[in-house]
Parts: C-alpha cells; structure tokens; sequence
C-alpha cells in the first residue's frame, strides 16, 4: 500500500533539520523520515518561501509537485503534515481538512491561542480525523526507557532549564510528563520578574502523585539550551541537548567524609537518543494497515494539556 502524503512547511522540522553527528542514522525531519520509508508517497510539497523548497530540491523524489500554496481540489489524500510556523496552524489545518486526509500531524504547539486549539480539535473530533501533534519524545526511544524509569523508581522532582519559548520548548517535556504522571493539579508563573516580551520564563508545575516540574526560563543566550535533572530519594539524571548526552548520579555514603552522602556519577546504558521521527512513522504506517488505533492521540487529552497551558500568562507570537 501507498499511503499518499502531502507535507505543508518545507523549513527546519519539515525538511531542513539533521543531525550532525553521522554515527546518528535517524531523521531529524518529516521530509527525509517520509523518504526513506517506502510506504509513504509523497504526491506534494508546499511552502510559500520557494527558497525553503530550492534548498531541498535536489534531495526530492522526481516528479513531485512543488507548490505554494494548498489546493482544495487534490484527491485522495491520505496523509497531511503541517510544519508551518505556529501561528500559521490554524488556518492550514482548516485548509488541510477539506482534503479530508486520515491522519494529521502537526508540529507543536498546536497554536497559541486556545480558542483556535479548541475549535481545530472539535472539528476533528467530529471528522473523525486523528490528529498526532509531534511531541518527538513521545516516540523517542531512549525517552521511552527514560520514562518507565522514572515511575519505576519514584522520580518525582525535574528542573527544567528552557529557551527559545514556553510553548515551542517547556512543552515538549511538560507533554512528556503529563503522558506519564496524568493531570496537571496546579500551576505557578514567576511574576515577580518582568515578563514582557519574553518567551522563556520560570514557572512551576505540579502533577499528580507530588511530581513537581520547576521550569527556568533563559533569555537572550546566544546558545541553545533545554537541560532536565530528574530527582527521586538517592540519585538524579542529567538529560542534556535535548536528550543527546546523559548522567546518572547516585548516593554513595561516606565518600568524601563521614556521615555525608553525595552522588557519585556512575552508568545508566539506555537507547541512543534521535530515532522520534522515524517512530512516528512506523506507527502511522501500523495505523493504515489496521494493526494500531492511535488511541493515545486523542482530542480530549490535547484539550485538556492546552487549557491548562493556557493558565500561564504567554506572551509568544
């Protein structure tokens, strides 16, 4: 079978990220995770900035449509990815449901403006369409490992330290703790720092079962950064650059001095971090031969995780 995709947004997460490191052999971007999977058939590409569609020209299958905008009038449309800036979302998801497409994947957030989040998600549900909103980590192997770690052995406390905006970067991992510890109980913004025009703020979080998430916001670096330690009684890990490198320290007693118990840095072998992409489609590919039901994508769980998003004051366009 041939699933028939069309893939709205030809920039960083929808044609142009990679990895660097070449001993990585996972995607870094739709375009190239649709590729190299042979079940997909890529039947259009549309970006309104030619030079984002010029810069990939080379690495494209042959004969396929390059567009600048979506036409209502393609048929038989199985799948549609939306890689467009955020504030574009809405109105290319509307867009992309005239073409009454199976599955819909959008690159996060879904927007930032709950209003539009609600209407997009009861449209949907009412089409009956599944919506997947590309929180990678949810697909990620190692955060996969990562994850039934934590609930295992009773992480409860994570320092979040985030750029490049609360929306665009705090809520991948928020997203990742909630599939994991369930309801969001209360929230907290730093007020007493000024906020304007900042996207990146310090924040805290708290979850059921005493998990608590404390976010601190940088602004103005000029280097990327999104760092978690997770904390349970006797050790922590350090994720860093998203998840590419890892520590895990744990208590050993009476190694500097007596009656003290520091954390000795020691080994945790998990999964190579990067395979997201390529996850995500596989189960989209499991879905259309009828083999999983995507039952997790639900729009009742994404409503839920944005409404209480939005009790943060966000100043992101």
């Amino acid at each position: 079978m041939k699933i028939k995709t069309i893939i709205i947004g030809m920039g960083s997460a929808g044609a142009l990220d990679r990895f660097i490191d070449k001993r990585i052999k996972f995607q870094r971007n739709h375009l190239d995770a649709i590729k190299n999977n042979k079940s997909f058939q890529l039947v259009k590409l549309v970006d309104k900035n030619e030079n984002n569609i010029l810069k990939k020209k080379k690495q494209i299958i042959k004969n396929i449509t390059l567009e600048k905008k979506l036409s209502e009038n393609e048929k038989e449309v199985d799948l549609i990815v939306i890689c467009t800036p955020t504030e574009s979302h809405f109105n290319d998801i509307k867009k992309a449901l005239k073409l009454n497409p199976k599955i819909i994947i959008c690159e996060k957030p879904l927007s930032n403006k709950i209003k539009e989040t609600t209407e997009i998600l009861e449209i949907l549900e009412k089409k009956q369409i599944k919506l997947i909103i590309n929180y990678q980590r949810q697909f990620d192997k190692r955060f996969k490992e990562l994850g039934k770690l934590f609930i295992k052995n009773k992480y409860n406390k994570f320092i979040l330290k985030y750029n490049n905006g609360f929306l665009n970067n705090a809520s991948h991992f928020l997203y990742f703790l909630y599939e994991l510890f369930g309801k969001i109980k209360k929230i907290n913004q730093n007020y007493n720092l000024n906020y304007k025009n900042k996207k990146s703020f310090n924040f805290r979080i708290d979850f059921e079962n005493n998990v608590e998430a404390h976010g601190i916001g940088f602004n103005n670096y000029s280097f990327d950064i999104f760092e978690i330690e997770a904390y349970n009684q006797n050790s922590r890990i350090n994720i860093m650059d998203g998840g590419y490198y890892l520590e895990y320290y744990k208590k050993k007693d009476n190694t500097f001095f007596n009656n003290y118990s520091p954390l000795i840095k020691s080994k945790l072998k998990l999964s190579d971090y990067g395979d997201g992409f390529d996850n995500l489609y596989k189960r989209v590919l499991e879905f259309f031969k009828g083999k999983d039901d995507l039952d997790e994508f639900n729009s009742k769980k994404y409503s839920y995780f944005y409404k209480q998003l939005s009790k943060i004051k966000i100043n992101e366009k």
